[in-house]
């Protein structure tokens, strides 16, 4: 599991050189621990303080893995840290505390899927 969320994302050809890494261990996954570390249309916070994945970038190195019998894995973990995604503007209505959410309201749940 590469952590893509401490100081910065890797870049492209550092996870691509880690891919390489790892097929010649024999391993066949791969794992991204990203909080807020990818790109989410309409949320243009998300990945703007350690820089983000986009979509694109995503399904290149989920391709290149997969050349090498390497499953890429996502783990997004954004609602374990709320409290950053929160703090952003227009987060208000849906926030009960610093990082809790407003159970069973509509803007939330609009939100969150």
């Amino acid at each position: 599991m590469l952590d893509c969320s401490r100081n910065a994302v890797f870049t492209v050809e550092k996870v691509k050189s880690v891919i390489r890494t790892l097929a010649k261990m024999g391993m066949n996954v791969l794992m991204l621990y990203t909080e807020d570390t990818y790109e989410v249309p309409g949320e243009p916070y998300f990945g703007s303080y350690r820089g983000r994945y986009i979509k694109a970038e995503i399904q290149e190195m989920d391709a290149y893995a997969s050349m090498f019998g390497i499953e890429l894995v996502p783990c997004i973990q954004t609602l374990a840290h709320l409290h950053n995604a929160l703090k952003w503007p227009g987060k208000n209505k849906i926030k009960d505390s610093t990082d809790v959410l407003i159970v069973g309201k509509e803007e939330t749940n609009l939100y969150i899927y």
